[in-house]
This record gives structure tokens, sequence and C-alpha cells, in this order.
């Protein structure tokens, strides 16, 4: 079942159970539940459309997992909005052909499960800048930083860092123009 404010609830045995967003589910309002022919469950949500697979979800209340592996849609997916609507039921459904099909606040989204491939193919990275803080002199302050120095590619050679590093920031940038998903949400 889902609800507003707690989450995904799993009714079994005389006991009801959650699985909320200290348990891994991103949101804890739910406006609408519909199962795929796989047998995953896709959520309408105020976060976009999550999709979860129903032995994690067990295995979360089960105690078996601490945490709950899911798959957010949102705008960047191709959804019209973030928010599914959940004034009248029913807010999501699957049809004859295995699409399914949410309601949202500015349109309607489907997906066809058994099209969708997800992009898993992480973007170049390319280093811009490395900035080292050596310890400070006033060491009785651990929260101080001292000097800065900053570091530029190329590296000629491997970088050696000096004892009493206090911390290294790392500047980088990693585009991709690919989608995250491909036969996004329509």
């Amino acid at each position: 079942m889902g609800c507003s404010g707690r989450g995904v609830l799993r009714w079994q045995n005389g006991r009801i159970a959650s699985v909320d967003a200290t348990r891994g589910f991103p949101t804890n309002s739910v406006s609408g539940i519909v199962e795929d022919q796989q047998g995953d469950l896709w959520f309408g949500t105020d976060r976009g459309i999550i999709r979860a697979c129903r032995s994690d979800l067990n295995a979360v209340i089960d105690g078996k997992a601490s945490r709950l592996d899911c798959k957010i849609f949102d705008v960047s997916d191709g959804l019209p909005g973030n928010d599914c609507t959940g004034d009248r039921q029913p807010t999501c459904v699957r049809d004859s052909a295995g699409r399914l099909w949410f309601a949202m606040l500015k349109g309607v989204a489907m997906v066809d499960p058994a099209q969708l491939r997800i992009n898993t193919e992480l973007p170049p990275t390319k280093l811009e800048r490395i900035v080292v803080y050596a310890a400070s002199s006033q060491r009785s302050e651990p929260s101080v930083l001292g000097d800065k120095t900053v570091l530029d590619p190329p590296f000629d050679a491997p970088l050696i860092l000096p004892a009493g590093t206090r911390r290294i920031d790392f500047h980088y940038t990693g585009l991709s123009f690919a989608a995250r998903s491909e036969c996004a949400l329509r």
C-alpha cells in the first residue's frame, strides 16, 4: 500500500510494516502503485516515478536488507513534472500491451518496462585541479586548515603529498550528453 506520510506499507499476517525515506524509499508520499509484467512495482510519488523490485522491498521489511535499492525517474528522464496526482484513483495503470501510464500534475507519463534500457555508462571524467591543505601551525584547532597548494594538471610525475596533509579537494568535470535512460518516460 502507498500512503501520504509513511511511504510504502505491507500488510501481512495482521501486521503492518513500512519502508520509508529512512530505509531507502526516496519519499514518504505515494499516490499510486502498479506492477509491471516482470514483477517490479512502480510508484507514482511527489518526487517522480519510482521502480523497485518486490523482493527487495520484502527484504527490507523482513530485516534481510538495511536499505532499499530503487530507481527514481523524474523530469531529467522525460517526465512532464515530478509530481504524480493523488486526487483520484486510479492514478496509474498497466494496459494490455504492458505499458504503464501515470497521471501527473502536468500531463500523462507512459513507460514500456520491456523496452526500457538504463544507461549505465559513466561519463568520462576530467580532473581540473587539486587543492591540498597542509597541517596548520595551530594544532589546538583541528578544524583550522593550514597553507593551501593548488595543483593543475597535467602532472609531470606522480603526486606525493607531504606528511600532515589535512584535506584534499578534487575539482573535476564529468559531462555526458546522453539521457540517463534510453526510451525514457514519455
